[in-house]
């Protein structure tokens, strides 16, 4: 690392001492440990409760080719058990979906190579202070590291007074599909573990943690589905984290996060030998495709009675990874202030954020990005109005593959976006309830790569104007919209215009409840010229406090095409039932 992350350390490391001198007397292991089983039976010996219920859903299309499976059913369920003070929730999944069981870890058809999905179960029981997982789960230490990352394994969480101890092992889901444009298998050809060691010192305000990952892929897979080994590679990865965190004079706060990762890219590539490497090469063996990258996100603010004032700084370098993380932006520095504040007897918020923020940080690209950043949010509430506008302009990297016969492209995505909502109440002399609302949203993407005449651009307006009127008394609710929507694609807009209509009513006080929704849309643009008709009839029934049954029925008809090749419109119908037992 250079003397910058060193320096960064140290402040990390003098927060960690803050916050064990606070607190060092609060340790005592040996009595905490002592009456670990005190009150273990101060309860019933066995309690279950929870929700089990299926899910079933029909379709069919005509004068068209079905766009969704015909039938489907899900079964789900999410038990808490509880043994003594032993408490044991379990959640588990079932899907019938092309004939298989929807988890993170599914394997596809590909050139008659078949092979089945599993069930997504996991149980996480806890007493006091120890926590276990097992099955499908996902564990947080940091954003850097591993960030709610899904894994099928185990993992064990140790929180005795101030120590903060967590570690898991297992296969990780499925990483960020590469194939954006659909054209390609989204899967990765190897099967991958990691495994994650958390151990720190703290409360939920005041902690330091040091965090350790390391993710591979495992070379022993006997199935793989397509051995061309140009485009698929055996990935090996290391990350080493510092988080923290720490109050001081109670409206200081001060945040810090460092990472360093290592990652290989093909772990057959010939091994290298390096001088001084970040990551000790009994975590990860150095070789021609190895790259250490470096990422820090820090913060300062401070919380005075009226208003609250902070600064930020971030910088991701390019190709900065976690096996641990599904996303990242990267190739990114930042600097950002940020302010907030009430006024009008906190009638009236604000809160928002400004700065700078460049890419290319090694130089390595044709062009850099050096741009303002800002972001903004003002709220205005009153007894029966209410308005917020939010304004923002930031960016995001994006590493995509077309096909398989192009190399990754990077892009940076600039997003501005404004939106407006605003709603006001009234209720008049009979006690009858008039709601009118109206918002508005606009948003423009662009892809800023080297060359910009292949650059793609878009912009998505939506508009939105409804009133709902609820009568004094009375079991009957109206409403009604319009909206407007208007996207443009590389030059391509589309416009359309929709009207909606509906009605609900109280068939049973709290129990049954009737509502009929009516929409129509008029989409018209280049090579589009069609006339959209949906009603939504949908009805709950609560049997009782144990069970529920929720029915819906949706008919779509497609009017008129003047683009679909099929030749008339088309029309669908969805049924859904969906039970669900409490208990």
């Amino acid at each position: 690392m250079s003397k910058r992350y060193l320096m960064l350390l140290a402040i990390c490391l003098l927060i960690g001492d803050i916050v064990y001198s606070q607190d060092l007397e609060n340790l005592d292991l040996k009595t905490k440990a002592g009456n670990f089983f005190s009150g273990f039976t101060d309860a019933k010996p066995f309690q279950i409760s929870g929700t089990m219920g299926l899910n079933m859903r029909s379709y069919n299309a005509f004068d068209t080719e079905n766009r969704q499976a015909p039938f489907i059913w899900h079964l789900h369920s999410h038990l808490n058990i509880s043994i003594y003070k032993l408490k044991i929730p379990v959640s588990a999944l079932i899907s019938s979906q092309n004939q298989t069981i929807s988890h993170p870890f599914h394997r596809e058809t590909f050139d008659n190579f078949k092979q089945q999905r599993f069930t997504r179960i996991g149980a996480s029981p806890y007493y006091k202070w120890i926590k276990l997982h097992a099955g499908h789960r996902s564990m947080n230490f940091s954003p850097f590291t591993v960030a709610n990352h899904t894994y099928l394994g185990a993992g064990i969480e140790l929180t005795p007074g101030n120590i903060r101890f967590a570690t898991f092992y297992g296969g990780m889901a499925k990483t960020q599909p590469r194939d954006l444009s659909l054209l390609g298998l989204n899967r990765e050809i190897f099967n991958r573990k990691g495994l994650g060691v958390k151990a720190g010192y703290g409360t939920n305000k005041n902690f330091i943690d040091f965090i350790l990952f390391k993710g591979k892929d495992d070379p022993n897979q006997i199935d793989p589905i397509n051995q061309d080994s140009s485009f698929i590679f055996q990935n090996d990865n290391a990350v080493l984290g510092i988080n923290g965190q720490v109050t001081l004079f109670k409206r200081l706060n001060l945040r810090m996060e460092i990472a360093s990762s290592g990652f290989t890219k093909n772990a057959i590539d010939p091994e290298t030998e390096g001088t001084n490497p970040p990551i000790p090469n009994f975590l990860l063996n150095q070789r021609t495709s190895t790259v250490y990258r470096q990422a820090i996100n820090a913060g300062l603010s401070f919380d005075a009675t009226l208003f609250t004032v902070g600064m930020g700084y971030r910088r991701i370098e390019p190709d900065y990874q976690s096996l641990g993380a599904y996303f990242f932006n990267n190739d990114l520095e930042d600097y950002t202030l940020n302010l907030g504040f009430g006024l009008l007897n906190n009638r009236l918020h604000f809160n928002g954020t400004g700065g700078l923020q460049k890419n290319n940080l090694f130089g390595e690209k044709a062009t850099q990005l050096n741009r303002t950043i800002a972001s903004a949010n003002i709220n205005y509430a009153v007894k029966t109005f209410t308005a917020g506008l939010s304004l923002s302009n930031y960016s995001s990297a994006v590493d995509y593959v077309l096909n398989l016969e192009q190399d990754s492209l990077n892009a940076i995505i600039v997003t501005q976006s404004a939106s407006l909502n605003t709603s006001y109440m009234h209720l008049s002399e009979l006690k009858n309830r008039h709601l009118f609302s109206f918002n508005f949203s606009i948003q423009e993407v662009t892809d800023d790569v080297d060359n910009p005449s292949v650059s793609a651009a878009s912009q998505m307006i939506n508009a939105i104007v409804a009133y709902n009127f609820t009568p004094s008394e009375s079991a009957w609710k109206f409403n009604s919209r319009i909206n407007y929507n208007r996207n443009e694609l590389s030059r391509i807009r589309v416009h359309r215009y929709g009207l909606g209509l509906g009605v609900e009513r109280k068939l049973i006080a709290d129990k049954w409840f009737l509502s009929l929704q009516s929409n129509y849309f008029y989409s018209t643009g280049e090579n589009i010229d069609n006339q959209t008709l949906s009603l939504r009839m949908s009805s709950p029934f609560r049997i009782n406090k144990h069970h529920r049954i929720d029915f819906s029925l949706l008919y779509l008809n497609r009017l008129s095409s003047s683009n679909n090749t099929v030749g008339g419109g088309f029309q669908e119908v969805t049924g859904i039932l969906n039970y669900v037992y409490s208990f």
